[in-house]
């Protein structure tokens, strides 16, 4: 009773006051049986009651016994916690650590929101039709390459800003507004009704952006609760924060420093000693692929089926290290779909040496 005491106080401070918080400590109950280690399993109803605090509270991030509401997972995206070694008490210090969120240069990704630009398709035409360069794979990358640094500035030079559009709409519609609280002009409504369309088109754009960032793939059509997509982006900035143990026990925390650490390490794991396995254990594998098999699978893929494969890629799964989505292969197949299927084709027949820009990899 003590116990649901709490949670019910807390919840009432939670809906009271929607500010960043962070709650943790020795709350002496589980969430679910798998964090209880010994003893005999009891249901006194806490962890119901703990679990309903939890959820209604709208906790979003639990790490181990600390948690941090959606608005504190804005406010601190770099938050971390750390287990501190348990050494006079029974308990396992934790070090929450409230990091300066460091501004790091972001990377080129497409965004499905350049799609509703009435010139973003002639833009991409002209792009891909400036360059053409060597054999099937390495013209793909030489035409991605290309498009992708002109996008950069279309995106800078022509598409524009889009919290900037919005809070440039936003004034316009309430500068006209408050007009019309004046008089009555229609040629002052027209311009409003104008400027609420505009507001809308490039809210739909936000929230495009917005679901690119956050990478969400459960979201249903019509759900677009803003505070959900920005604590999604915060949660996965906090989750790609990759930090290095080094060998002295301490860590490694920014980029320059872990880029030579992991260089050193797999520079070492591959210059080591060659391992040469047995080929003689090959002769007790039982063979499974049939001729007919082999020459099924070797068969090289046609144009719809190529098409197809690219078209079951999810439109807003994480990009490659060219940073082009499958939203991109979609929209744009009847511009690149050609191209594509050359190169495909192409390394199928001879096996073309890869270009760098596929086949390295994000790490």
């Amino acid at each position: 009773h003590a116990r649901r005491r709490i949670w019910d106080n807390l919840l009432y401070v939670n809906r009271s006051l929607k500010v960043p918080w962070i709650i943790g400590g020795d709350f002496n109950v589980i969430s679910c049986w798998e964090e209880k280690k010994g003893g005999r399993f009891y249901d006194d109803g806490s962890m119901y009651e703990f679990n309903s605090f939890i959820i209604q509270s709208g906790i979003y991030k639990r790490i181990d016994k600390v948690f941090i509401n959606p608005e504190g997972l804005i406010k601190f995206p770099e938050i971390n916690l750390t287990l501190l070694p348990r050494i006079l008490s029974d308990h396992t210090p934790l070090l929450v650590c409230l990091e300066r969120h460091i501004v790091r240069k972001s990377s080129f990704k497409f965004m499905r929101m350049w799609c509703e630009h009435d010139s973003f398709y002639p833009f991409v035409i002209q792009c891909w039709n400036e360059i053409s360069q060597g054999p099937g794979l390495f013209n793909l990358a030489a035409k991605l390459s290309h498009l992708r640094s002109r996008l950069k500035l279309w995106n800078r030079n022509v598409f524009g800003d889009v919290d900037q559009q919005l809070d440039g709409l936003t004034f316009d519609i309430q500068s006209l507004d408050d007009s019309l609280c004046h008089g009555w002009n229609a040629d002052v409504f027209t311009k409003l009704q104008e400027k609420k369309a505009q507001f809308r088109v490039w809210q739909n754009r936000k929230y495009m952006m917005l679901e690119d960032k956050a990478n969400l793939h459960w979201l249903k059509e019509g759900d677009r609760n803003s505070k959900v997509f920005h604590a999604a982006i915060k949660d996965r900035v906090s989750i790609n924060r990759i930090s290095i143990k080094v060998e002295d026990g301490s860590y490694c925390t920014d980029s320059e420093s872990i880029g030579r650490l992991a260089v050193s390490h797999f520079s070492e794991l591959f210059s080591g000693q060659r391992y040469y396995p047995d080929t003689a254990l090959l002769q007790d594998v039982p063979r499974m692929i049939t001729a007919e098999d082999n020459e099924h699978l070797s068969t090289r893929p046609g144009e719809e089926e190529i098409k197809k494969a690219v078209f079951d890629l999810s439109a807003v799964s994480a990009p490659g290290p060219d940073r082009f989505t499958g939203a991109f292969y979609h929209k744009c197949w009847d511009i690149i779909g050609k191209d594509v299927v050359v190169a495909i084709h192409q390394f199928w027949e001879d096996g073309t040496i890869l270009p760098r820009s596929i086949s390295s990899a994000n790490i």
